[in-house]
């Protein structure tokens, strides 16, 4: 038993720590997922150690309950639980300023800079306290809910009810130094941005496109002696060359050679995927090819009828393995 965990009955538990549909076929109320989150109205800063000490109340409180007292403890008798993250993970903290600072209209207005570098494609995804969990832990919220959750739909019909999407967009380059210290640049989470705006680059697939731009970027500014400031009004032209250029690398990556190793199960996960979330039959999956940046897919996709398009987007992250 842990005495200084959050106290977590049978029914907080399904109704507000996990998420629980009492009409679901399978009842499966115990799953983890990304939604136990804190501190949101707590500092950032100053307040980590116990934003991220709340965590871990809310952690052990809910594993205390489930090997002691949950009517289902005897099938959690022998489970363990082997590793928990001791850092906090942060979406922001102290806010960096660019020469430009990236905002909500600019993502949603669809405004073009001719600097822009780094494409965002992940919609405005914000999150806050899950109404549930507010109810059972006031002011100790351990669980968070976005736009789109239908536990939001259901409690608060007033919400906006869905994500606010964006089309693909080209983040400035001057979102990615400092305005007031020469030689810092600033890729991932700590570029220069308003706090709605980073709802969408905040992720991991468009933050490393940050660090591969900012590699770059640096590399010429030794090159040609000069600041990123400098480098952004004068040799931008430079730059977006050698972004253009793929670089080299040999050998297989270890994610292509582990996807070449699972070949079978790889593509009819992704015929599943696909179909799942477009209804349209997938005709053929085939592996194309592979190279040190992974592997290359064949896909022969199926109409139900005849259709004209002019674009056809492939989106990488729609779903959560990344398909």
């Amino acid at each position: 038993e842990c005495s200084w965990a959050l106290t977590i009955n049978e029914e907080s538990l399904h109704v507000s720590a996990i998420g629980f549909d009492p009409d679901a076929q399978t009842k499966e109320p115990y799953a983890v997922y990304w939604n136990w989150e804190s501190g949101f109205e707590q500092d950032q800063i100053f307040e980590a150690e116990k934003i991220r000490d709340h965590n871990f109340r809310a952690m052990f409180g809910a594993w205390d309950f489930l090997k002691n007292r949950s009517v289902q403890k005897e099938r959690y008798r022998k489970a363990e639980l082997c590793w928990a993250a001791y850092i906090t993970g942060k979406r922001e903290s102290r806010r960096l300023m660019g020469d430009y600072i990236l905002t909500q209209d600019d993502l949603t207005q669809h405004r073009l800079y001719e600097d822009g570098c780094v494409t965002t494609t992940w919609y405005l995804d914000m999150h806050f306290p899950h109404p549930d969990n507010a109810r059972f832990f006031p002011g100790q919220e351990f669980r968070s809910a976005a736009y789109d959750d239908p536990d939001i739909k259901r409690l608060l019909p007033e919400s906006p009810n869905e994500m606010i999407r964006i089309k693909p967009y080209p983040i400035p380059f001057r979102c990615f130094y400092s305005r007031n210290i020469e030689n810092l640049f600033m890729a991932g989470r700590n570029m220069s941005g308003t706090h709605v705006a980073l709802a969408s680059p905040r992720v991991m697939n468009t933050t490393a496109q940050m660090g591969a731009v900012i590699g770059r970027a640096a590399y010429l500014c030794v090159k040609m002696e000069c600041s990123p400031r400098e480098l952004a009004a004068n040799h931008f032209g430079k730059l977006k060359s050698l972004l253009s250029d793929p670089g080299e690398q040999t050998g297989l990556s270890i994610a292509g050679e582990r996807m070449l190793q699972g070949r079978d199960s790889m593509l009819g996960e992704i015929k599943w995927q696909i179909r799942k979330y477009t209804g349209m039959p997938v005709r053929r999956v085939a592996i194309y090819g592979a190279s040190a940046l992974g592997v290359a897919l064949l896909l022969a996709m199926g109409w139900r009828s005849r259709a004209n398009a002019q674009r056809l987007t492939f989106n990488t992250q729609r779903s959560k393995q990344g398909l």
